[in-house]
C-alpha cells in the first residue's frame, strides 16, 4: 500500500491548491479525482470558466447589436448555442491540459476513482468496473466540492427544470427563463441568456 504525508480527496481548486502548497513545503501528496470529471472542479469544467468563454461571445453579440452608435451597420443572426458551446469546449480543453500539466510538473501522485474511508488513515479508491486499490495518508483533506441542489417540489427533469450542469449543455434558446440562485454561476447564466434575447427572472432566494 502506497503511503503519503497527505491524501487529498477532490481535485477542484481547493484540493489542487492545498496539494500544490503542501508539495512545495516538502510533503508527499496524492490527489484523488473521480473518473467522470477533469481536475479543476466545478469552476473549470461546469461553472465560471465555460460561462466566461460564452460571455465573451455575448459581449460581441451585444456590441454588434449596438453597432449603429459606433457608426457601423452590422447584421446579427440568431444565436446558435451549439456553436458557442463548441468554442467553449475548445477553450476548456486547453485549460484542462494546462491544469494537468501543473500536477505533473509538481510531481503529485494522481489517482482516478471515487475515494472513501476504510479507516482513519486508509482510503479506498473504487473504479466503475468494481476494481479498487487502497492508499494511506498521515493526513487527509476532504475537498469534494459541491453539486447543484434540487428543490423538493421541482426535481431536475432535464427538459423544463435544469441544473446548472444541464443548462450548460443546452442548445435551445428559451423565450423565458427563471434562474433560482444568485451566485456567480447563476448571474453569469442570467447575463448570457438576457443578452441573447431570453426574458430572464433571477431569484436570489
Amino acid at each position: 500500500m502506497q503511503t503519503f504525508d497527505v491524501v487529498v480527496i477532490g481535485g477542484g481548486p481547493g484540493g489542487m491548491t492545498a496539494g500544490m502548497m503542501l508539495k512545495q513545503a516538502g510533503k508527499s501528496v496524492a490527489i484523488i479525482q473521480e473518473n467522470h470529471d477533469s481536475f479543476g472542479g466545478v469552476c473549470l469544467n461546469r461553472g465560471c470558466m465555460p460561462t466566461k468563454s460564452m460571455l465573451k461571445a455575448a459581449k460581441v453579440y451585444r456590441d454588434a447589436q449596438n453597432s449603429e452608435k459606433y457608426g457601423l451597420d452590422l447584421s446579427v443572426n440568431p444565436v446558435d448555442l451549439t456553436r458557442l458551446r463548441a468554442v467553449a469546449d475548445a477553450d476548456l480543453n486547453m485549460l484542462r491540459h494546462m491544469v494537468q500539466g501543473k500536477l505533473t510538473d509538481a510531481r503529485i501522485a494522481v489517482f482516478r476513482g471515487k475515494g472513501s474511508f476504510r479507516s482513519e488513515h486508509e482510503i479506498e479508491i473504487c473504479q466503475a468496473d468494481g476494481s479498487s486499490e487502497q492508499i494511506r495518508g498521515e493526513k487527509i483533506i476532504i475537498a469534494t466540492g459541491s453539486v447543484p441542489a434540487e428543490l423538493p417540489c421541482a426535481p431536475f427533469d432535464g427538459h423544463s427544470i435544469l441544473s446548472s450542469d444541464q443548462i450548460l449543455k443546452n442548445t435551445e434558446l428559451p423565450h423565458k427563463l427563471l434562474i433560482i440562485g444568485g451566485g456567480a454561476i447563476g448571474c453569469e447564466f442570467a447575463t448570457l441568456y438576457n443578452t441573447f434575447g431570453s426574458r430572464v427572472t433571477l431569484d436570489t432566494m
